[in-house]
């Protein structure tokens, strides 16, 4: 597994990383809706480090969207 650890401001998120396609001049390139999610404005600079060893999650908190994204849940 490939982890890294992304800082913004002062928050810390770690994420695997997975190359699903070439970006010019290597940019690693992040969904939109995620940064949305995080709260990442779109040309911020952030800050990227791999993690050597994560650790196993140990819990998960899911919260659906909607009544209807309960039948996925």
């Amino acid at each position: 597994v490939v982890a890294v650890a992304l800082n913004y401001g002062d928050k810390t998120f770690y994420l695997s990383a997975a190359k699903s396609q070439p970006s010019p001049n290597e940019f690693l390139c992040m969904s939109p809706i995620l940064g949305k999610h995080l709260n990442i404005e779109a040309g911020s600079e952030v800050s990227i480090s791999f993690v050597a060893d994560p650790p196993s999650l140990t819990k998960i908190h899911v919260v659906p969207s909607t009544p209807e994204d309960y039948d996925i849940v």
